[in-house]
């Protein structure tokens, strides 16, 4: 019997009949449904971003044992039940990650958000960067603002449609520096993240 990836407890347990049909996961139901979902969408400098979950305690957990902990295993239960509608919705268009530090790159021994996303099957072009180890974790709004003259861009090409895609946006600092950069390189620009801080969606 497969167990959650989570919290190790059996998969068999489900909600109702149409879970027990037709939804498959990789994580049980208490700790998916645990995940509060986001119907709202948010713009940032006219742009509007999706996001799938709300970024609150038990999503925080999941992220951070990943992410912090090394958990590699976790990286395709933050995509499991939308990842054909995300092929779908972005067809056609290269995936552009948010970056990491240098430091936070060198200890986990992976890219977290490439490592997400690469089962979409769609382009990544790991083409933005931070000129210098800045963590946003514990920071505060003001030190995060300061982010726009760290996130740089690599001179290439880009494509014409690309999506900028991160695992959390919380005041939306970062996105907005990205957006600044990439906006005069491309045709089409879109934003998706996987959650995001409640206060971008009240």
């Amino acid at each position: 019997m497969d167990r959650c990836l989570l919290c190790d407890k059996e998969l068999s347990y489900k909600a109702n009949l149409y879970e027990l049909m037709f939804i498959e996961d990789i994580i049980c139901f208490n700790c998916r449904n645990s995940w509060i979902k986001n119907n709202k969408k948010y713009f940032i400098k006219g742009f509007k971003v999706d996001s799938t979950y709300i970024y609150e305690e038990n999503f925080s957990k999941a992220l951070l044992q990943y992410k912090e902990c090394f958990d590699e295993a976790l990286y395709n239960i933050f995509l499991y039940r939308h990842i054909e509608i995300f092929k779908i919705k972005y067809y056609g268009y290269t995936l552009i990650p948010m970056p990491s530090s240098k430091e936070a790159l060198e200890k986990r021994g992976f890219n977290h958000l490439i490592k997400i996303f690469k089962d979409t099957n769609l382009n990544i072009e790991d083409v933005l960067y931070k000129s210098e180890d800045i963590k946003q974790m514990n920071q505060d709004l003001k030190e995060r603002s300061n982010i726009k003259n760290v996130i740089k861009i690599k001179d290439i090409t880009l494509p014409k449609k690309v999506v900028l895609v991160d695992d959390v946006c919380t005041t939306g600092s970062t996105l907005s520096s990205a957006i600044d950069l990439i906006k005069p390189k491309v045709k089409k620009l879109k934003i998706y993240t996987i959650s995001t801080n409640h206060k971008n969606v009240i």
